[in-house]
């Protein structure tokens, strides 16, 4: 099966992202918080993600360029992530990238 996932979706780095729009990728999370209600009928999850390529040790000084934060909202709080440990990986697929300090 992760073959056919391998072939059907394309990943790109996170420290890659420059225009707005769909990406899949992978990341490590670096801080979350619990699913939460958001409103009456939407719940909400907020990481911090960071590429799997960036290493702390030979870029300390820009790993805070380096993180983004990913919001996941549903319906159903059984849809959202559920965060075991901080250095969890996570898979995204068609995931909005939008950069606010240019919007």
């Amino acid at each position: 099966m992760s073959v056919q996932l391998q072939q059907k979706f394309q990943y790109s780095n996170i420290k890659s992202f420059s225009n707005q729009g769909d990406y899949n990728f992978y990341g490590i999370i670096y801080d979350a918080t619990f699913p939460s209600q958001e409103d009456a009928s939407t719940y909400i999850c907020n990481m911090k993600i960071v590429d799997p390529e960036v290493n702390l040790l030979a870029n300390s000084a820009d790993f805070n360029d380096q993180i983004i934060n990913v919001v996941v909202k549903s319906h159903s709080v059984d849809a959202l992530p559920f965060v075991h440990r901080i250095g969890d990986i996570i898979r995204v697929h068609r995931g909005v990238y939008v950069n606010y300090l240019t919007v």
